[in-house]
């Protein structure tokens, strides 16, 4: 809004993230499904308050595509708070199209310099997340089954994610990279827990890290988002 101080909104929104956030993780901590139950709704939500009222308008493509992502991530936290495949596969499908849209939204950042990315310089900086992937999947494989194709392709997604997300160094801010870069990452290590303790092995307090990795990832990729061109309101 006109004539507030710079990322006032945002930091409203963050500071009320934050103490949802802690009940939340509190929550998790001592297995409290009334309060994890009370407070999940309200997380994406928040971000995306904040994201939308701290913007310029007309939204540019960029934040467009992050704000319907953040939308979707909602959809999806609704849909993992509920037990059963249908719910579990409704949950991956709209996480998958979250990816997609941040993708895209990465994707506006250098799409007319391909030639200038890191990893079009540099194509060993593809190495670490082809690694990940090769692992995660080599991991998984015996426990999979049905599974194995949703699997195979939502590993792919997050995996692409943070590759389009690197491609953004030297064309946006530096501080939009940094924190962008860093959610995706956060991401994935969100994301591969999830994977490892539903079809491999127990992870010790799981829905705490896996919550903790996951607000942390999408609070650092709004927050990048708000400074990819300086398109904050002034």
């Amino acid at each position: 809004m006109q004539g507030q101080p710079l990322f006032s909104t945002f930091h409203k929104s963050t500071l009320f993230l934050l103490i949802v956030s802690l009940l939340h993780l509190s929550g998790a901590i001592l297995e409290s499904e009334v309060s994890r139950y009370l407070t999940k709704p309200l997380l994406m939500p928040i971000l995306i308050f904040g994201f939308y009222f701290s913007l310029t308008k007309p939204l540019n493509r960029f934040s467009l595509f992050i704000l319907v992502g953040l939308i979707f991530s909602w959809f999806g936290d609704l849909f993992l708070m509920f037990e059963g495949p249908l719910f579990f596969i409704s949950g991956l499908i709209s996480f998958f199209i979250t990816h997609i849209l941040y993708c895209i939204a990465f994707y506006q950042d250098w799409k007319n310099d391909i030639s200038t990315t890191p990893v079009y310089k540099n194509p060993a900086l593809l190495l670490p997340f082809l690694i990940f992937y090769g692992l995660l999947i080599y991991v998984l494989f015996p426990y999979l089954d049905e599974m194995l194709i949703p699997v195979l392709a939502y590993g792919f997604i997050i995996t692409l994610m943070a590759v389009f997300a690197l491609n953004r160094k030297g064309v946006s801010t530096s501080f939009s990279f940094t924190y962008i870069f860093i959610g995706s990452i956060l991401f994935i290590i969100s994301d591969t827990i999830i994977a490892v303790n539903k079809f491999y092995t127990d992870v010790y307090l799981s829905e705490f890290f896996i919550m903790l990795t996951y607000i942390s990832a999408q609070f650092f990729i709004v927050s990048g988002s708000l400074r990819q061109k300086q398109t904050i309101k002034l």
